[in-house]
């Protein structure tokens, strides 16, 4: 039986910079811990078909139940680490949702029950920003083009039809998933040593030294430059 950790983001939340660690790192974790990349044919498969289904596009609950048992049966390890934040859904700010990631919630238990029927134990993982920040990082991203424009909070959660905080999908979350199958990590603390990821390799049964020891590669995908500022740490 592995311990199987996915961690689905949320977007604008160092997901890409967490990936990039992972590939940066991928020969030199201990052993047993073994790292599944984005690009690897099932998981893109699965996520490509779970981003369909949260836009209502297609229904693909079955296909995603079945890619996530081939999935399930082809790994091997006492860890086993993947990371998509597509798995919620496509970027909030290209995609109304009605309510935020809720499409997520018709799959994800699918994807739980495949991998706990192929016998692992399997975790997902949701950073929790602070939400104002959150929002402001989503803005900036979106009008990237735009630096100077005003980040008007009200107005953008109505036009993009986003909530007041993190409070109602954590509750589905956890409701979908069970309070044993979801890990909430805070990203702030998470990241106050520079090293925004640890979280996730400590529930990988690594220690502080190895955990250190790891190349730390510098910031990547950064919308706002405040972000990587040490005193905003």
């Amino acid at each position: 039986m592995s311990k199987v950790i996915i961690h689905i983001g949320p977007h604008k939340t160092g997901t890409t910079y967490i990936q990039h660690m992972m590939v940066e790192n991928r020969h030199t974790l201990p052993r047993g811990v073994q790292i599944i990349r984005k690009s690897d044919p099932l998981f893109r498969a699965m996520m490509m078909a779970c981003v369909l289904q949260a836009k209502g596009e297609q229904d693909t609950t079955a296909l995603i139940a079945q890619l996530a048992s081939e999935l399930a049966r082809d790994i091997s390890g006492d860890y086993i680490l993947m990371s998509d934040e597509d798995i919620l859904g496509p970027l909030p700010s290209r995609f109304k949702y009605n309510p935020l990631y809720g499409g997520a919630m018709s799959y994800l238990p699918l994807i739980q029950s495949a991998f706990r029927a192929a016998g692992h134990d399997i975790q997902f993982v949701f950073y929790i920003r602070t939400y104002m920040d959150w929002l402001r990082s989503l803005y900036r991203f979106q009008y990237a083009d735009q630096p100077d424009r005003a980040f008007a909070p009200k107005r953008y959660k109505q036009k993009r039809n986003l909530p007041d905080d993190w409070v109602a999908l954590r509750e589905q979350l956890t409701h979908a998933l069970g309070s044993d199958g979801i890990t909430f990590i805070d990203y702030q603390t998470d990241r106050q040593n520079g090293h925004l990821g640890t979280a996730l390799f400590k529930m990988c049964g690594m220690s502080d030294a190895q955990i250190n020891a790891l190349h730390w590669i510098d910031p990547v995908n950064v919308t706002r430059p405040e972000t990587i500022d040490p005193k905003n740490w």
